[in-house]
């Protein structure tokens, strides 16, 4: 239960901290050529309860059909919609929903992703409550938890950053006697450094400039920053089970291990 807990709350953390960038992100992608703006356009759009959404329309095509107006408008009212479980505040406010009508706690704020973080990071123990059987006493947490992990990877690759696994099926060797290997076994993943705090990305967003364009624009910038702290790959790597982490020896001796075992 308490990897569930854990791992529910990370997503939550990891999506709240990415909202903001997809403004930004989307500002540096209006070149697009397919499409402006790009993934994080999309995640920034409007979204709509399905179930709302087709109530609404239903009831303003029996208007025009009492009307006796022409039904051109209404002959494909979802052309331009995207049925994703990629758009934060869509994935979000369906669980939120559901949970509040289980719980019987309904609302009539209007969902915004701050609040519907706010909401789920509260829930948490209620949702991974187990009963007197040990078994879990609301089993769709798992369901919500799969798909909020889907969402912090789809926003990851909007924004191309996150944790990305190593080609290598290297497993966690940490002791761990609660499993029948004696050993934790989770896989490894090559951890990324964030991108430190950068003047030029801050003075791009004051001034809503794109940053290549900012630079593209100023020599002297640009010389600026190439000394800039732009992130990437980090030589540690971390275990997505237990939080170990290893060095790049440590890793590899992680690795020889596990084809030694392989191969018998």
């Amino acid at each position: 239960m308490s990897d569930l807990r854990l791992s529910i709350a990370r997503d939550l953390r990891d999506v709240e901290q990415m909202a903001p960038d997809l403004h930004w992100q989307a500002m540096a992608a209006f070149m697009d050529k397919d499409f402006p703006g790009g993934l994080a356009l999309n995640m920034l759009g409007p979204s709509a309860n399905p179930e709302l959404w087709e109530a609404r329309y239903e009831a303003a095509e029996a208007e025009v059909w009492d009307s006796n107006q022409p039904m051109t408008r209404f002959s494909d009212y979802a052309s331009d919609q995207v049925l994703s479980e990629a758009h934060p505040v869509y994935v979000l406010e369906q669980w939120t929903r559901i949970i509040r009508e289980e719980r019987q706690q309904p609302t009539g704020l209007t969902a915004t992703l701050s609040r519907e973080v706010d909401y789920l990071r509260g829930a948490i123990d209620w949702c991974t409550r187990r009963n007197e059987d040990g078994e879990l006493a609301w089993p769709e947490v798992t369901i919500m938890a799969d798909e909020l992990h889907r969402l912090v990877r789809a926003m990851e690759n909007a924004l191309a950053e996150g944790d990305r696994l190593d080609a290598s099926a290297s497993a966690c060797f940490k002791d761990d006697p609660q499993t029948e290997s004696g050993r934790c076994g989770g896989r490894l993943v090559r951890a990324m450094l964030k991108r430190q705090t950068c003047p030029h990305v801050a003075l791009a967003k004051q001034t809503q400039i794109n940053l290549s364009q900012l630079l593209a624009h100023s020599p002297s910038l640009a010389k600026q920053h190439k000394s800039c702290d732009q992130g990437g790959r980090d030589d540690v790597y971390r275990c997505q089970k237990c939080e170990k982490m290893y060095t790049t020896a440590e890793y590899w001796l992680a690795v020889r291990e596990h084809y030694e075992r392989e191969a018998g």
